[in-house]
């Protein structure tokens, strides 16, 4: 048995078989066909009449495809926090807190599924940040509205950007799993 050499970048680019996987070509092989909130779980707790003003927002994301249905979803996994200042533990059942989780999808169709495995780490973050770019302003509205059906002033989210670089920027990050 006899091991075949191992293919260097400039023979993978040679190869017919071998097709480059970038975000930036899946991107272009997307259709964006649904947003929505899968999953969203609240909790308030206040105390002594205080309403907590001090918020911390968490924010992952994960990308995913689904080859029967052929489409790709990316997943925004968020957790908002307001407490009463930036050193109380939300779960501290003595002080005022709200804790917000939930979990926003974006369903992209698709002709072929992209080998999102084969994507850099890099591009995987770009991506990652695109599907967060993207749900975010429904993430947005979804707190303004849970909180305001709390029956307490509604929590607006910072508004986030893309650099020219494509980065995220605002007031809070990202981070990507």
């Amino acid at each position: 048995m006899s091991k075949s050499p191992k293919k260097k970048p400039a023979d993978v680019a040679a190869d017919p078989e071998v097709k480059e996987v970038s975000a930036e070509s899946i991107l272009n092989q997307l259709g964006l066909s649904t947003i929505r909130i899968v999953e969203s779980h609240s909790k308030m707790n206040i105390q002594n009449s205080v309403i907590p003003s001090h918020l911390g927002v968490q924010i992952g994301s994960r990308v995913g495809a689904n080859e029967v249905a052929k489409v790709v979803l990316g997943t925004v996994d968020v957790t908002v926090t307001v407490t009463e200042n930036d050193k109380s533990d939300p779960d501290d059942a003595s002080k005022s807190s709200i804790k917000i989780q939930l979990s926003a999808q974006c369903v992209f169709k698709v002709e072929e599924i992209p080998k999102i495995s084969q994507l850099s780490k890099r591009d995987a973050q770009d991506f990652n940040g695109m599907v967060t770019f993207i749900a975010w302003p429904y993430i947005r509205q979804h707190v303004a509205a849970i909180t305001l059906a709390m029956s307490i002033p509604p929590i607006t989210l910072p508004i986030l950007r893309r650099s020219p670089s494509g980065k995220l920027t605002g007031p809070i990050g990202s981070t990507s799993k």
